[in-house]
């Protein structure tokens, strides 16, 4: 588990160059504005990304703990520069794609990517790791609920109230 643990903080690490590379040409005396969510890992992220640049000559500014749809909005008015957003989110939320899923986390990418070039949004190079969710169930609950959120849906259908979902 602890070299679970010490290889995601190492592929974090690497996303964040990756996710910031780029820019490393473009030192200067410009400020920039590191956002992030008001959750855990953005602000892990956005602290790694702000360390990655300061180290790299770069004045930085944070802009962190603001809600999802708050984060993007201060990204398009350019009030903040760059943050580390999820294809999901974006695709779902912010282009108002939810009713089409793509499983394929490349396609989703580059669709995304696609889309939003139109809002003025540049998508840089994926960081190496998945951020995929999944919901864990009881080993004893499976026979009834099934192994699938099809499955979990039809079962709750049929039985409103039954179920007591948890995040």
């Amino acid at each position: 588990m602890k070299n679970r643990k010490l290889l995601l903080i190492l592929v974090i690490v690497i996303g964040a160059a990756l996710l910031i590379g780029p820019m490393l040409n473009r030192k200067g005396d410009k400020t920039i504005t590191v956002g992030a969510k008001d959750f855990t890992e953005q602000y892990v992220l956005g602290s790694m990304i702000s360390v990655l640049l300061s180290e790299n000559g770069f004045n930085v500014t944070e802009q962190f703990g603001t809600g999802s749809t708050i984060t993007r909005e201060g990204l398009e008015t350019a009030q903040t520069d760059l943050y580390a957003e999820y294809t999901g989110t974006a695709w779902a939320v912010y282009l108002n794609r939810a009713d089409e899923v793509i499983s394929d986390p490349e396609l989703l990418y580059d669709m995304v990517k696609a889309e939003d070039a139109a809002n003025g949004i540049v998508w840089l190079a994926p960081a190496p790791m998945n951020n995929t969710f999944a919901l864990a169930v009881r080993a004893d609950d499976v026979a009834a609920y099934g192994d699938s959120l099809t499955s979990l849906a039809a079962y709750n259908n049929a039985h409103p109230g039954e179920i007591i979902f948890g995040i």
